[in-house]
């Protein structure tokens, strides 16, 4: 307790880094990768694996590719079917909306200047044009698959923020928009009831690898990669990642996809030690999308 105290207090003492990394290793035991960067100084992007293509790599490969300083994993996707990598909940890159939630769920937004940043859990209404009319569509968020949203230009789509309506207008201003579940905190609050957010019990109390993304204060973000091997880490319930994100200075704090799509990535090499599943410590996990950290 001791340790971990001092290494929370030493990276409180350093909120105002631009590039800070440090690692955390507990006698839980626990293994926390946790890294802090000033959105004044270094880009974040949201990424598809492949631009403009359902598909999934690693997020060292996505990272070499798009020539970025760090990535991590982003939000949850697809796996085993003939949707395999297709992005679940919201996901908005470069001003256009590539997957809506069909669920009150967490997320995280910004503009494209990195100025703004802002979470909370989000709807969305969706307008097909007709006729230059208007016409609400129902929950068919279900099948935007079945649309090539690449090309569609006959839709409007409205983000509603839930637990700050007034942010209505920045939230559907901002270029980038990338799901998770659950939110954890929010102005800072913890948020004490997650079931507005439908997952399930287990997903929530059971220990898992997890990948979380915080704002603090100063406006800095902070990204923390939880890793679950046997040997020399747990993994985190929900409460706990929500606690740790709490004592470190979040202010606002979110959980992305976890388990064996848990990944760091710093200066082309993987910090943590993730794993494809939980019988398989060899190959690493591909994954759908990403958030970039990148040189301005």
């Amino acid at each position: 307790k001791r340790i971990i105290t001092y290494l929370i207090l030493s990276i409180l003492l350093t909120s105002f880094v631009d590039f800070d990394y440090k690692h955390i290793q507990t006698n839980d035991p626990l293994s926390i990768h946790i890294l802090e960067i000033n959105p004044k100084k270094y880009k974040i992007q949201a990424s598809l694996a492949i631009d403009k293509k359902i598909s999934k790599d690693t997020v060292l490969n996505i990272a070499k590719n798009k020539n970025a300083k760090a990535a991590v994993n982003g939000g949850f996707f697809k796996t085993g079917s003939l949707l395999d990598g297709f992005p679940m909940g919201a996901l908005k890159i470069e001003n256009f909306w590539l997957t809506l939630p069909f669920k009150s769920r967490g997320a995280i937004g910004f503009d494209k200047n990195c100025k703004t940043f802002l979470m909370d859990r989000i709807f969305v209404d969706v307008y097909a044009i007709l006729n230059n009319q208007k016409i609400l569509i129902g929950n068919f968020n279900h099948y935007l698959h079945k649309l090539n949203l690449f090309e569609n230009n006959n839709l409007e789509i409205f983000v509603n923020p839930i637990l700050n309506p007034q942010n209505y207008s920045i939230w559907n201003d901002f270029e980038t928009v990338v799901g998770g579940t659950p939110l954890l905190i929010f102005e800072g609050e913890k948020i004490k009831d997650f079931s507005e957010e439908k997952t399930l019990l287990s997903f929530l109390t059971d220990r898992h690898a997890r990948t979380a993304i915080g704002i603090k204060d100063n406006n800095n973000l902070t990204f923390v990669v939880v890793d679950k091997n046997y040997d020399s880490s747990l993994g985190m319930t929900i409460e706990e990642l929500q606690n740790f994100m709490y004592e470190i200075g979040c202010t606002n704090a979110l959980n992305l996809d976890g388990g064996g799509s848990s990944c760091m990535v710093i200066d082309n090499k993987i910090i943590n030690k993730p794993r494809c599943d939980e019988n398989d410590f060899e190959n690493i996990r591909k994954v759908s999308n990403v958030i970039l950290i990148l040189e301005k």
